[in-house]
């Protein structure tokens, strides 16, 4: 909170450096970054003391109209604070939002400003008479916008010629400033104040008057629970929670805006604020201004092989000095509140670095150089709808450099296997999900990538990692084990363990069982033995001679050493003692979607027959 708050204290002095109002920092954009580009504008004409419906009026947002339309969103069951919305439906918005505001803004203040508030009155009697003439031409005009493009209401008032907008009425401005701060004290739910008149501010420390109790731009506590409150049930002594002043208050509000508009991101569907904390405060107006680049269409992209926006930005800040940090604060909208699923704090720049080299350089190794090495196997694996806390909790450890949790993660992985396996039994093939080959390596290069960082802390220190091969020919060796011995020495640390060699060869024997089927005969029978792929150690060792049965049933002989090799790996494992079950999907495909990797004179490729 306190960054947000030094975040809004830059950009109010700034304000009033350019003689900017506070009503201006108040005020939101009703097109929502350009997501709402149509406006309805709904024109009422004003002849002496009468009032009447014109019509409905389409244009384009234009940004020089912000201080026109005048908008600032309220609570998603009730009014904006002007009759000036975003639409959800139109029938809801111009009821719930557009015709309601009238009567709120003349009971506001009808005395103060009388004239505004006869005027208002005789627009609103205009609406209420032609109500169902007014939605049926909004819905008509509606039809007139692309389905995929938002769109926003407003009214306006024509006299003699001359179009007058919600913020050319002085009522609606002092209306806007009055609700954003009232709003920070006074709960319209339980129509009480939560205020005291003198105390300490918790954000500045200074004794002011003028203390709230409703400061939260981030959902982190509510006092509508007396759970919640300090004080016991005393709902307005429940300032004491959280206690801020009004100076305070308005720089939160302003760096929240500023956060909205300039440092809200992306990370594959999960919106998050960059907050950067630069070490000396007096850093921070130029590191805003620096960062204001990061939304701007004119930023370099990075090669095509780098994952859009998402690694865009950490390339960016790998760039960045030690002498700032970040907090990246992942948030979800829901009824209007906004609430944190995960706040990081503290990240520094070197590690962003660390991150952002170890893609790089995993990518450029020979192996890995046409295989997706990325984060999207975990949007794949924990869709947002479903699973989105442990994907969060997966990015967080990345990112926090914190232990991950290998087990928790091979479940989830293997699940991901299989499905694509049940898909190549079934020669099935979808444009929107990997096929058996790319989630098999999409799986490796991430475990690959985790292990690079050292996050499943299997052994302390750093170890080298460089599988810088992709072909392993046999006449660079002296026999076959010697060629996939180099391989697992290569493919460090995944293959310290005799077991999971052995997984792997039995994987690459059946795939070579299977193209050899499958060339003969034009199926792949064998298959029907592999149990869906969720197999065990008990199935491993029940597979490995039935495969050597059939492969001399084929008249395939030459694959002796092979099992030699497995037969070695099975008794210096003690029968797989070391492997778990968790573990044999992912070998068994890996050796399954390698046999074009390991070239043998007579052999012919046949990748993903």
């Amino acid at each position: 909170m306190e960054q947000v708050r030094n975040i809004g204290e830059i950009i109010y002095k700034e304000m009033k450096q350019n003689g900017v109002s506070l009503l201006e920092g108040f005020v939101e954009d009703v097109s929502g970054g350009g997501r709402y580009n149509s406006g309805l504008e709904i024109i009422i004409e004003s002849k002496g003391d009468e009032f009447i419906y014109k019509g409905i009026n389409l244009r384009e947002y234009d940004e020089l109209l912000k201080m026109k339309y005048l908008y600032r969103s309220g609570a998603s069951r009730g009014t904006d604070v002007t009759p000036t919305a975003k639409v959800t439906e139109i029938k809801k918005t111009f009821k719930g939002k557009i015709v309601k505001a009238f009567p709120e803004a003349i009971e506001f203040s009808e005395i103060k400003f009388k004239q505004e508030s006869d005027t208002l009155k005789g627009m609103y009697d205009c609406i209420l008479k032609n109500l169902d003439s007014i939605e049926n031409d909004l819905l008509i005009k509606e039809k007139e916008i692309p389905k995929k493009e938002g769109l926003f209401i407003t009214a306006v008032l024509q006299v003699y010629g001359n179009r007058l907008y919600v913020g050319d009425f002085q009522l609606f401005k002092e209306k806007i400033v009055h609700d954003a701060l009232k709003k920070f004290h006074y709960s319209k739910t339980n129509e009480k104040d939560v205020y005291k008149d003198k105390a300490t501010c918790s954000l500045c420390l200074n004794v002011k008057e003028d203390i709230f109790g409703r400061v939260s731009v981030f959902r982190f506590f509510t006092i509508d629970k007396p759970g919640y409150i300090s004080s016991g049930f005393d709902y307005e002594g429940a300032w004491r929670n959280y206690p801020v002043c009004k100076e305070c208050a308005i720089k939160l509000e302003l760096g929240k805006t500023y956060l909205d508009k300039n440092l809200v991101f992306s990370f594959y569907g999960r919106k998050y604020y960059l907050i950067p904390k630069p070490v000396y405060t007096k850093d921070l107006s130029k590191t805003l201004k620096k960062y204001k680049l990061l939304n701007s269409d004119d930023v370099i992209e990075v090669k095509e092989k780098y994952s859009g926006i998402e690694e865009k930005i950490i390339k960016f800040l790998a760039k960045e000095e030690n002498s700032l940090s970040y907090d990246l604060m992942f948030i979800e909208s829901k009824n209007a509140a906004l609430n944190i699923l995960l706040n990081i704090e503290d990240v520094s720049p070197s590690r962003f670095k660390k991150i952002y080299s170890a893609l790089k350089e995993i990518r450029y190794m020979e192996f890995f150089e046409d295989k997706k090495v990325s984060f999207q196997l975990l949007n794949n694996v924990f869709p947002r709808d479903k699973y989105n806390k442990y994907f969060l909790d997966v990015i967080d450890g990345i990112i926090s450099d914190r232990r991950v949790d290998y087990s928790f993660l091979m479940k989830f992985f293997d699940e991901y296997i299989i499905d694509a396996f049940k898909r190549y039994e079934k020669d099935e093939f979808s444009k929107d999900k990997d096929s058996y080959n790319t989630a098999t390596f999409r799986v490796f290069s991430f475990l690959y990538f985790l292990n690079y960082l050292n996050l499943f802390r299997v052994k302390e220190g750093g170890r080298e990692m460089k599988l810088d091969n992709k072909i392993w020919n046999i006449k660079d060796f002296c026999n076959r084990e010697a060629m996939f011995e180099d391989f697992f020495k290569c493919s460090n640390p995944f293959f310290e363990e005799d077991a999971k060699k052995a997984v792997f060869l039995t994987g690459y024997l059946t795939r070579k069982l299977l193209n050899i089927q499958f060339a003969k005969d034009g199926r792949k029978p064998f298959l029907s033995k592999l149990k869906g792929l969720k197999l065990s150690k008990k199935d491993i060792k029940r597979l490995i001679p039935e495969i050597q049965n059939k492969l001399w049933e084929y008249k395939n002989e030459g694959y002796g050493e092979e099992f030699s090799l497995i037969s070695k790996y099975m008794i210096t494992s003690n029968e797989l003692k070391s492997i778990s079950d968790l573990d044999i999907p992912f070998y068994f495909s890996l050796g399954m979607n390698m046999v074009d990797n390991f070239i043998f004179k007579e052999e012919r490729t046949s990748k993903d027959k």
